[in-house]
Formats: C-alpha cells, sequence, structure tokens
C-alpha cells in the first residue's frame, strides 16, 4: 500500500515539475516562466528592443503608440503580482521571451523551489540569453514584435454566421473553466476534477466549455502546450463536444492560432460541423432544448463587444420563449473593476425584451469566481464569473470600495466571492476552479468545484 502510495506521488510531482515517466516535458511554450510573469522584468527588456531597434537603419518597425501604450501599463502594474497584461504588445512579448528562452531551456532555467510551482514553473539562471545574437538578442524580438503586430491588423475575417444550433438533452451535464489556457500546475489540477465529473456523468449528454484566454496571446504553439494537452476532454470522446470562446488574448495574435488551429481540433467540432471545410469556424453559438438556450457569445474578436450581426441573432434567440443563459469571455458588470466596458452589454440590453430579462449569464475575463444574484440587472436575473481556472490571483482581493449605485450600468453589488486560498512565496493565491451545470428540465443546478474537487457552493435557478 505504501509503495502505491509512493509511486503515486512521485507521479504528482514530476508531472507538477513538467514531466511524466518516460515522456518528455510538453515542446516550447509549455512552461511559464517566472520572469516573464514579472512587470519590472518585462519593462527592462521592452526599453532593450526599443532602444536597440532604433539605433538600426529604418528605425522601429513597431509604431511609438504602441510602445508607449505598453510601457504604461507595466509602469501601472503591481511589482509583487504576476502581471497578466490586458494589451497585445506586452502579451507578445510574454510569448516571444517565453519562446526564446525555451530554445536553451536546459542552459538557462531551473525549477522553481518546492512550493513556488503554483505561480511559475521555471526561473531564469543565465542573463547571457539577452546578448547580441543570443536567442533573445533584442533586435530578433523587436521583429517578432513587429511580425505579431501585423498578424494583429491581418487578423481573419470575423466568421459572421453562426454555429449550427446542437440539442441539448432535458439532463445534460455543461461543465464550465474560465481563464484556464495557462498550463500551470493548479490549472491541471483543475482540469483532473474536470474530468472526475465528467466521468461520474456518464450516461448523460456532456458538453465542457472554456469561457476564453489563452496566455500569453494565443499562439497556435500556446494552444498545442498549455491547453489541448491538458484538456480534459480526450480525442477519442466521440459523445463529449466542447466549446471555446473568443477571449482578448486569443486575439493578442491576430485570432490566428484560435480560428485556425483550436476551433479545429475535432473535440471542437461544433463550431463547424455543419460544414467540416469552413475557412473560418463560427465563434458564436448556441445549444437548447425546449426549455433552455445556451447562447456563447464573441466578446473578443471586437474587444468588450459582440462584432457583426451577434446583436440581431441575439434579438432572434429571444423571441423563442426558452429560458436564456449567455455565456461570454467578457464581464457584464463588476463589483471590483474601477472601469467596465459597456459596447457588449449595451448590445445586449437593447436585444432583451423588457417584459423577460435574462436568466441567466456567465463570463470569464476577471480571475475570479464570484455570484451576482438576486436580480442584479433590470435586464437579467443571475450572473457569475468563473475566471478562476488558472491565472494566479493575489489575495486578499477587495470589491469596489464604495457599493454601487441601484443605476450604475459598469457595476453590481456581489452576492458571493469565492475567498479559500492557497499559500505559497509568502503570498495567498485564489483557488483555481470552475463550475458543473446540471439541467433538471427548467431548472439548473450550478455546483462550483474548487482544484482540490471541494464543492464549495450551489445554486439553482429556473
Amino acid at each position: 500500500m505504501f509503495d502505491e502510495l509512493e509511486a503515486r506521488l512521485k507521479e504528482i510531482l514530476d508531472r507538477i515539475r513538467g514531466t511524466e515517466a518516460g515522456t518528455a516535458a510538453p515542446p516550447g511554450n509549455g512552461r511559464i516562466i517566472r520572469e516573464v510573469m514579472d512587470p519590472a522584468f518585462l519593462a527592462r527588456q521592452l526599453a532593450a528592443i526599443r532602444a536597440t531597434a532604433g539605433q538600426q537603419p529604418g528605425g522601429n518597425r513597431l509604431p511609438a503608440q504602441a510602445y508607449e501604450e505598453a510601457s504604461a501599463e507595466l509602469a501601472r502594474a503591481a511589482p509583487d503580482v504576476p502581471f497578466m497584461p490586458r494589451s497585445a504588445i506586452n502579451s507578445q512579448l510574454q510569448s516571444i521571451l517565453t519562446t526564446c528562452i525555451e530554445s536553451r531551456a536546459e542552459e538557462l532555467l531551473r525549477a522553481v523551489p518546492e512550493g513556488l510551482e503554483r505561480i511559475a514553473q521555471a526561473v531564469l539562471t543565465d542573463e547571457e540569453i539577452f546578448r547580441q545574437f543570443g536567442p533573445c538578442d533584442p533586435r530578433w524580438m523587436e521583429t517578432k514584435l513587429a511580425e505579431g503586430w501585423a498578424m494583429i491588423e491581418g487578423r481573419p475575417d470575423f466568421p459572421d454566421t453562426p454555429a449550427p444550433p446542437v440539442r441539448l438533452a432535458s439532463d445534460a451535464r455543461i461543465v464550465v473553466v474560465g481563464d484556464w489556457g495557462t498550463g500551470l500546475p493548479g490549472a491541471q489540477a483543475v482540469a483532473q476534477q474536470m474530468r472526475r465529473w465528467m466521468d461520474a456523468g456518464r450516461g448523460r449528454e456532456q458538453h465542457v466549455v472554456h469561457l476564453g484566454d489563452v496566455y500569453y496571446s494565443g499562439w497556435r504553439e500556446e494552444y498545442e502546450t498549455r491547453f489541448l494537452p491538458y484538456w480534459p476532454v480526450q480525442r477519442d470522446d466521440s459523445g463529449v463536444l466542447s466549446w471555446a470562446l473568443n477571449g482578448n488574448h486569443d486575439m493578442y495574435s491576430g485570432g490566428h492560432g484560435y480560428f485556425g488551429f483550436l476551433l479545429r481540433d475535432p473535440r471542437f467540432r461544433g463550431h463547424w460541423r455543419d460544414d467540416p471545410a469552413k475557412s473560418v469556424p463560427s465563434s458564436y453559438f448556441s445549444i437548447e432544448n425546449d426549455q433552455w438556450q445556451i447562447l456563447g457569445l464573441d466578446s473578443g474578436y471586437a474587444d468588450h463587444d459582440l462584432a457583426g450581426t451577434q446583436q440581431r441573432w441575439l434579438a432572434e434567440k429571444l423571441q423563442t420563449g426558452r429560458r436564456t443563459m449567455l455565456l461570454s469571455h467578457h464581464q457584464p458588470f463588476s463589483g471590483y473593476d474601477g472601469v467596465v466596458g459597456q459596447l457588449m452589454t449595451d448590445k445586449v440590453r437593447a436585444a432583451v425584451p423588457p417584459e423577460r430579462p435574462l436568466d441567466a449569464w456567465i463570463w470569464g475575463h476577471e480571475h475570479r469566481c464570484t455570484i451576482y444574484a438576486d436580480s442584479p440587472k433590470p435586464y437579467l436575473r443571475f450572473g457569475a464569473c468563473i475566471g478562476n481556472g488558472g491565472v494566479p490571483q493575489a489575495l486578499p482581493d477587495p470589491p469596489l470600495s464604495a457599493p454601487p449605485a441601484p443605476d450604475d450600468p459598469q457595476h453590481a453589488a456581489l452576492t458571493w466571492a469565492y475567498d479559500a486560498d492557497e499559500l505559497a512565496a509568502g503570498t495567498n493565491w485564489l483557488r483555481f476552479g470552475f463550475a458543473v451545470l446540471d439541467f433538471d428540465a427548467a431548472d439548473v443546478k450550478i455546483t462550483f468545484v474548487d482544484e482540490h474537487g471541494s464543492e464549495i457552493r450551489s445554486v439553482t435557478i429556473g
């Protein structure tokens, strides 16, 4: 018995450190590197890139405004908190640094001390990497940043046709996770717990939904190394459909990895099942039965907005008389953020019939797990953020200092916020987690689960 336990513990530790017996660690971009999440480190690299490129014939290929916006964001960042940017350039910089560091991983990286793995999987040991003609030569990084900028400018046209409706069983189970695509050990633990719930639900129809964001910039290599290897739906799970919403980080490389690679995976066939040869899979969809319709929106292609004719599609769907649950990456309002974009929310509000509010709206983007119940807004009966899938969130995490006014469109009062933590490197971190939606005719039970498998809260709506 003790031998079996020891073998199991070794297996877990090997997996946490990025290797399994007889198996190589994931290829490039598989690690999260501690310095790459440090805003001071990024600011130094960005300044070196700009200065070095400016000395070359032709100067910088990246617009000055892009440098200035990225530098300003880094200057605002908290110094001791893992940095997850809201700008394309800083996200691209993180991706590029990870790629070039990975090219000499054995020489340049070491495992972090035991206990720090949930924050980062590797640290640098050799600044030589940034020398001229080294793998992270600033001249080379400037070229890659310029290419990344061009990818954003040359993104695919928005596929303005919804995926064909998928029939939802009256007793279906939908597992939902948000902001999960980091590949961190805690995110891997979340996937393992999601799999346990899927295994327990064998015999009923099941769907698994990612609410968006694969870090840092939605490069194909990041889906290959941080997302698909750990996704809880296996390739041979032919009876389980996977869905992936579009997030801002998915679009930071122009959406090429999201539309052209992730959605092409057979597990995500619901996005294109009417036409396997479709040039660009659909990024918004509906799962529905006589009682409910679950509508997945794309709020990433146009940041915090609904691109194309999604508003018209939503308005038409809301005329059916079914109960409606929206899924989106971005939040419609917040109990935390001082400023919340309203383009998406305004379009949704305009589409909702005054006499029939939305029954539920679930989103990610914020790396938290929160509930907004008791009719948080006139157009909505219940809201929840499930964005704690895989990005470190330091605690304490206080909400807005003053209660939101009743007519404040950007904010709402919290009903509940998850605050269980994990201690690492002297900091308390919010536990990662996900949610399970169990349908029973007109009712839906939502169970919130953490990375250890603990059921932390449940609520029934209907």
